[in-house]
């Protein structure tokens, strides 16, 4: 994720908290350039899915479907560098930029191939009529973005922060332009569902090779299904297609259930973070856990047969343990002892 805070956190820091983990929450920002605000989104590691682009384009759409009536006519220009933003030029008729940040994607071709495939089924469907996407060149990694998490972590390393809504909390008092958005509570309940995108478009649309060399990429809904692609801004431009069949307007990818917080890693916070917890926080953020269920043993029937066999059993138990049968070793070292000693007394007999 873009960043990732760890609570209970506080600024006269424990000594012994310095070497344990408390528990994590992730931060994904998206920034609206246009009236200067960003947008964060809480992920506690209960309700946390994983890294990848199934996480980053579920956070992506919710937002945009969130400000539907914002972005559904406006084009989009997306600038990415180790991460998803989007922007707008003054050549648009009108003035929106939206700043999606920071997830990586630069270490592998799966993560652009599938945001590209995302946008160009944006386009497919109808809900945005043009997007571009521009990957900036190597060596140039700040964004917007990084200001209003600057803002948040100044605030954050000032505060003594002990659940995940005062997480929220301080968020929004780090600035008036930030807005902070819960994925998931504590106890491990979804707010912002995460989809299988991965697998939904696959369906749909195919990869493009060699997509690292390229720095520009444009969606139309002239072209739906198609993307045009350019190494450089001034570069040549060549369309390549990525529609294999057209999809249904309302068919969605299968939610993805996030796995929660493993038993060892509840004992742990229970163990180890509780006593760092504010008082009224401690049963929320580290709460007791319940003992392991054992395998209930369910009675047999009594009847003569297994009271019979249980007498018996009783019998054998009391009873010296009888000696184990010999194995194939030992019949062969007794036939070889026999035959030395028979041989032994001929020899013996000739003698005399």
């Amino acid at each position: 994720m873009a960043q990732q805070v760890h609570y209970p956190s506080n600024p006269l820091q424990p000594g012994p908290v310095y070497f344990k983990t408390p528990r994590k929450c992730a931060v994904f920002g998206i920034t609206d350039e246009a009236f200067r605000r960003q947008t964060n989104y809480l992920i506690d590691e209960a309700v946390h899915v994983g890294k990848g682009c199934n996480t980053i384009i579920s956070y992506i759409h919710h937002y945009l479907e969130a400000n539907q009536s914002q972005t559904s006519h406006n084009p989009l220009v997306l600038h990415a560098d180790n991460c998803a933003s989007v922007d707008n030029d003054n050549a648009f008729p009108v003035l929106f930029k939206v700043a999606v940040v920071h997830q990586p994607f630069a270490s592998g071709q799966d993560k652009n191939n599938f945001m590209l495939m995302y946008l160009a089924w944006r386009v497919a469907r109808g809900l945005n009529a043009n997007v571009e996407l521009n990957f900036m060149i190597a060596g140039h990694t700040k964004f917007v973005p990084d200001l209003f998490f600057g803002l948040f972590k100044r605030r954050y390393r000032r505060e003594f922060v002990s659940s995940l809504h005062e997480v929220k909390e301080c968020m929004e008092r780090s600035s008036i332009l930030n807005k902070a958005v819960l994925v998931g509570s504590q106890d491990g309940e979804v707010l912002v569902p995460t989809y299988d995108w991965s697998t939904f478009l696959c369906r749909y649309f195919s990869k493009i090779k060699g997509i690292k060399s390229a720095h520009q990429f444009t969606f139309t809904n002239e072209t739906p299904g198609s993307v045009m692609v350019r190494q450089f801004c001034n570069s040549y431009e060549s369309a390549t297609s990525l529609i294999q069949y057209s999809p249904l307007n309302d068919e969605m990818p299968e939610k993805l259930t996030p796995l929660g917080m493993t038993r060892e890693r509840k004992q742990y916070l229970y163990k180890e973070i509780r006593e760092f917890c504010k008082e009224e926080h401690r049963d929320i953020v580290c709460p007791p856990v319940p003992p392991a269920q054992s395998h209930k043993i369910t009675a047999r029937p009594t009847t003569e047969c297994s009271v019979a066999k249980d007498k018996t059993s009783i019998k054998k138990r009391g009873q010296p343990r009888e000696p184990r049968k010999n194995n194939v070793t030992v019949l062969f070292l007794k036939s070889l002892i026999e035959d030395f000693i028979i041989t032994l007394i001929i020899r013996f007999c000739k003698i005399l």
